[in-house]
């Protein structure tokens, strides 16, 4: 039997069948015994991959998670923030807090696309992978709503008094943003593109986390202290995890796990959470300023992005240990990862 893979550039097949991946994309796989032949489809999707903005130099660091290597550094809008990737359409987008813009970058070969203008100061970014939906949070006290197949801006939402943290419930369809000075979550219905319900929560509510097989969204409130717990399921506040860190940032899920990663950037510490009771079950020594964290359940590692020594935290969440830290320079802000 012999085999052939119709684009070696994607992936090559040996001679006994075994598939090397080596870019994001399509081919066909071939077998052919005699006269007698069969073919099917190999797709090769987007993985492995950590990003990471740097408000210093504005770039979006691309890292490889398997030897937690660089792989590119993309130059992006003015004053990078919050990022987000669409693993459906391999576009990775970047919130530009200096530049009012959000660029777009192409995940398969680390190129900038475009930017997209979206209004003043651009915070945070979240996508919804099923309409492919973009949704920014702007500290004009609004979310943009961007056309991911189009890149062109669909509408304006008004929220609450400086929005920051933003998370999508896809299956749901709903947004639920973080609005820092008045306290309080608002709900979008992403289907009307409207706000549907206010949730009040504590004070300076900055990250937000949705768990969509639990119904559950985690608010974090900087200056409480404290992580909210949302029932989305009638929009109620169920309790408060207490006994964080100094001014807790950003919150990210493993839900695999049961379990909740919130940085302190006032005491360089993340905070886990065990999301079964709602308490802090540990504490892990980061390095200086602690901001975004991401999770990748598929190894069951966190990353965390120290912006003040400029480095990236890699916590093992088998033990809660920390590895060696990936310098990448200061000013480091928003993190997303591909499992």
């Amino acid at each position: 039997m012999t085999w052939s893979s119709s684009n070696t550039g994607i992936a090559t097949i040996s001679s006994t069948g075994l598939a090397t991946c080596l870019a994001v994309g399509t081919t066909t796989i071939t077998a052919t015994a005699g006269s007698v032949s069969g073919s099917t489809t190999l797709t090769v999707t987007l993985a492995n991959r950590f990003y990471v903005t740097n408000q210093t130099n504005n770039t979006l660091t691309v890292i490889d998670t398997v030897n937690n290597a660089v792989v590119a550094a993309v130059t992006v809008g003015s004053g990078p923030k919050g990022v987000a990737v669409n693993t459906v359409t391999n576009r990775v987008y970047v919130a530009n807090s200096q530049g009012d813009t959000v660029s777009v970058i192409d995940a398969v070969n680390n190129k900038l696309l475009t930017d997209i203008s979206v209004g003043t100061d651009p915070q945070e970014v979240a996508v919804d992978v099923y309409t492919n939906r973009v949704y920014v949070t702007r500290s004009s006290n609004s979310i943009s709503v961007i056309d991911g197949t189009t890149n062109t801006l669909l509408t304006t939402i008004i929220v609450g008094l400086m929005p920051r943290g933003i998370a999508v419930n896809p299956a749901a369809a709903r947004v639920y943003v973080a609005n820092n000075d008045t306290r309080t979550v608002s709900v979008i219905n992403s289907i009307s593109n409207t706000v549907s319900d206010t949730i009040s929560v504590g004070f300076g509510p900055e990250g937000v986390a949705v768990n969509m097989s639990t119904g559950r969204a985690y608010v974090v409130n900087s200056n409480s202290k404290t992580v909210s717990v949302i029932n989305t399921i009638n929009n109620t506040v169920i309790g408060d995890v207490i006994s964080l860190g100094i001014t807790p940032q950003w919150i990210a899920l493993n839900t695999s796990t049961y379990r909740a990663y919130v940085t302190n950037s006032g005491s360089n510490s993340v905070s886990v959470i065990d999301t079964t009771s709602d308490t802090v079950t540990a504490t892990i020594t980061v390095e200086a300023n602690p901001q975004g964290i991401a999770v990748n359940p598929t190894n069951n590692r966190a990353y965390v992005a120290n912006s003040g020594s400029g480095n990236l935290s890699i916590i093992d969440l088998t033990n809660n240990s920390v590895g060696n830290p990936i310098f990448i320079g200061s000013g480091i802000q928003g993190v997303a990862v591909v499992p």
